[in-house]
């Protein structure tokens, strides 16, 4: 049984599949309709097994206006309106990644950590 908030997806699922599921909105501008494809740019090269990154995403449910709270929070703003995901590679080839593993990241953790590559 996995633990709440991490899911292991096929890598050559639609890339609008788990966004639908997580309620979540993918980047504009990604050229990608695979999960494998979204890696692969994020990454800027076909990442190995055991390779993982962090990515923030923009949670669905929200307004697209931008709006700030009263009180300024600017940050408060951002962990409201966004999700921040480990994506780690499970199985890949020279070609391609086929599995990936999706564990949701608690929010608290910050902002700059989010486009770390390991």
């Amino acid at each position: 049984m996995r633990a709440e908030g991490v899911y292991d997806v096929d890598a050559n699922t639609s890339i609008y599949l788990p966004s639908e599921d997580l309620k979540i909105k993918m980047p504009e501008g990604h050229q990608s309709e695979t999960v494998s494809g979204f890696l692969c740019e994020g990454f800027g090269y076909i990442p190995r097994a055991g390779e993982s990154i962090k990515v923030v995403l923009k949670r669905d449910n929200q307004d697209d206006d931008d709006k700030h709270d009263e009180d300024g929070s600017d940050h408060q703003d951002l962990k409201e309106r966004h999700q921040i995901y480990r994506l780690e590679i499970l199985a890949a080839n020279a070609r391609k990644v086929s599995a990936v593993r999706s564990k949701q990241i608690n929010n608290g953790e910050a902002m700059s950590e989010a486009k770390d590559v390991t």
